[in-house]
């Protein structure tokens, strides 16, 4: 009983905070919202008591572009670290890059297609594919490559 009371205000919180940034919100998921800031808005305030929000980040970024919720690359620099779930190694680190997942997010563009060795029991090599693609579970496309969420009822704002 306590754990669903704990999780429901957790959410709770999380929908206040997203009220509160409204339009700036990039992407949310149960823990965590990236979104954008400027000087002058509304920013969460930092803390490190339980329920304060942290920045896990710790830096900005000036474009972050992002196909999945746990699919992003900041930048090129930390592009392999963000993306160490996806087995990035030399034979297809040319093919999965900043610039490609950026073109991927920004353009109509195709499918990426990741060849890697998964070994089963330590044993057997088996070749598996990755497939890299704009994907929305939470959020409805909208045009100029917006996103909202499902349910989201007020009018866009001009």
């Amino acid at each position: 009983m306590i754990a669903c009371y704990t999780t429901c205000h957790a959410r709770l919180v999380l929908y206040e905070y997203l009220r509160k940034l409204d339009r700036r919100v990039l992407n949310f998921d149960t823990d965590s919202v990236i979104f954008t800031e400027r000087p002058g808005e509304w920013s969460p305030v930092i803390g490190d008591y339980l329920g304060d929000m942290t920045d896990e980040v710790e830096h900005l970024y000036r474009e972050a572009p992002r196909t999945t919720p746990s699919r992003y690359a900041p930048d090129p620099r930390t592009f392999a670290r963000q993306f160490a779930k996806s087995r990035i190694n030399s034979s297809n680190e040319r093919d999965v890059s900043f610039e490609r997942l950026k073109t991927m997010v920004t353009e109509e563009a195709t499918p990426l297609v990741v060849r890697y060795d998964k070994r089963i029991s330590r044993v057997v090599p088996r070749p598996e594919k990755k497939t890299f693609r704009i994907v929305y579970t939470k959020r409805r496309r909208v045009e100029n490559y917006d996103t909202l969420p499902y349910g989201y009822k007020h009018q866009r704002m001009r």
